[in-house]
């Protein structure tokens, strides 16, 4: 497997074809015509399409390899899914099949892609060319354990000090994620871990591979929303009945390189219906939300617009600083000393911005929950402040705890077993836990609309009660360090019964 970058340009490129070349495309996809195979390169792109110059370009650069973002899934499917999305709150930008991953750097240096990248976005064929953002785990950072666990999954607690799950409204009323479908994307986890579901449990992610190098993380994502205690020390997790369908990893097979966020949400669509719920628990390197990125926005916003229920990290910024999410553009090539300071962001495009309330037409929705942290103690106002690491601006929907979060995975708490699958932390943190905790009452809210109102709620319903109703306010500087509301379970319940 190639080794790990963390750095913000993994050394690959990203193109976007025009919209003339992604209409053959999607022809052939309707077509559905046997002979007709998907084309999974651009060199197969120029080829078929009669784009001799496309054709002559990866010809000559027989070292630069290509290859769909999409890998995995057939454009036909892709196609289906772009057309139920058209009537929907998240029509498509632009069509994941125009998306395709070059890698230069077998015979490239970083310094000199910029020319290859001229190259690119000289053709006519090509309507986008940018460098690819390295990407990272939203990161966790060590902490002094604490003793006894069961009493640290403060989380679960009534509002303000929790989400509210362990109250007469939720888990006493039997709101436990049954029957709400839940994926986890991200590159590692323990999967044989005792207080995961044992039943559903998969020797591998439905996609890609499980990353041995790192399990820990994942475990402790899957303990929050899916924890069923299974030693005298067990976890318990906020959706412990949701149906669990597996997991999809962005880390790829030997070979290719794991920076394969587009192509695991695409697999992971395969397998949810409208109104479970995706969890990405992958940052960007420079500490921003994956969507800033062109390919994964599009592919998030897919996601969103077969009302699929994504829930984002907001990311945990750099050095401990939280990012302003409200200042993030992704420039033109006329900022060009702008662009190479963001370090890899599209740079043939509109200029887009994350800020929600003065961005207009410049801000796009990905229709994702965008979740920021809290820390975990309770302040003399009955709330919560943010971490000093959490994203935070307009784009931001919710918050949840950010530090002191009890989990499986690690072996940090006091007594923990030495056995991978007996491990337990009560310092899980950052915007890791927060996505995870948020993820969990996703999944129990859509519980109670089911039942409750005999239908799933959509993306845009579902963000609406999550980030505006029955909430927990953050305090500090408000302008400046915006993050939403801690959901309220038991609030909420009351509210979908009508009561």
């Amino acid at each position: 497997m190639p080794s790990r970058r963390t750095g913000v340009y993994t050394g690959r490129i990203v193109v976007r074809l025009a919209p003339d070349v992604v209409h053959l495309l999607e022809a052939r996809a309707r077509a559905r015509n046997p002979r007709l195979p998907d084309l999974t390169s651009l060199t197969m792109v120029g080829e078929s399409l009669g784009r001799d110059e496309v054709a002559a370009f990866f010809h000559a650069h027989q070292d630069f390899t290509s290859f769909a973002s999409i890998r995995g899934t057939r454009a036909a499917v892709i196609v289906d899914r772009e057309d139920r999305a058209r009537t929907s709150p998240f029509p498509p930008l632009h069509s994941l099949l125009a998306y395709f991953v070059v890698d230069p750097r077998r015979t490239l240096k970083q310094a000199q892609v910029d020319r290859v990248l001229a190259e690119l976005n000289a053709f006519p064929e090509i309507d986008l060319a940018y460098r690819e953002g390295g990407l990272r785990d939203p990161f966790t950072w060590s902490v002094t354990p604490a003793d006894p666990m069961i009493t640290e999954q403060g989380y679960l607690a009534d509002a303000p000090q929790g989400i509210g799950v362990n109250s007469v409204a939720v888990w006493g009323d039997d709101f436990d994620g049954t029957g709400i479908g839940f994926i986890d994307l991200e590159r590692g986890w323990t999967l044989a871990h005792q207080d995961l579901p044992r039943a559903v449990t998969q020797p591998q992610p439905m996609f890609n591979v499980n990353d041995p190098s790192d399990p820990d993380h994942g475990t402790a994502v899957l303990g929050i929303v899916l924890g069923r205690p299974g030693g005298a020390a067990g976890v318990n997790g906020i959706a412990p009945n949701a149906t669990f369908l597996g997991v999809v990893s962005r880390t790829a097979a030997v070979n290719v390189d794991e920076w394969d966020v587009v192509a695991a949400i695409a697999a992971a669509m395969d397998s949810l219906q409208a109104g479970d719920v995706l969890l990405i628990e992958v940052e960007m390197a420079t500490g921003y939300p994956v969507e800033v990125d062109d390919a994964i926005l599009t592919a998030l916003r897919l996601s969103a617009g077969n009302d699929i229920i994504v829930v984002e990290a907001a990311g945990n910024g750099t050095g401990f600083k939280g990012r302003d999410l409200d200042k993030v553009l992704r420039k033109t090539a006329a900022s060009a000393s702008e662009n190479n300071r963001l370090k890899g962001y599209p740079v043939r495009e509109a200029d887009r911005t994350l800020d929600r309330d003065n961005g207009g037409a410049l801000f796009i929705d990905s229709g994702a929950i965008l979740v920021s942290s809290c820390r975990s103690s309770v302040t003399s106002g009955h709330t919560h402040r943010r971490t000093g690491s959490g994203g935070f601006g307009s784009r931001v929907d919710c918050y949840a705890w950010g530090d002191g979060v009890a989990t499986a995975g690690y072996g940090d708490y006091v007594g923990s077993a030495q056995a991978k699958n007996k491990r337990y932390t009560d310092t899980f943190n950052g915007t890791s836990a927060a996505a995870a905790i948020i993820a969990g009452a996703a999944i129990l809210v859509q519980q109670m609309a089911e039942r409750l109102t005999a239908r799933r709620l959509t993306p845009t319903a579902m963000r609406a009660l999550l980030s505006t109703a029955k909430g927990t306010d953050v305090i500090g500087t408000q302008d400046s360090k915006k993050i939403g509301v801690m959901p309220d379970l038991a609030a909420l319940a009351t509210h979908l019964s009508g009561a």
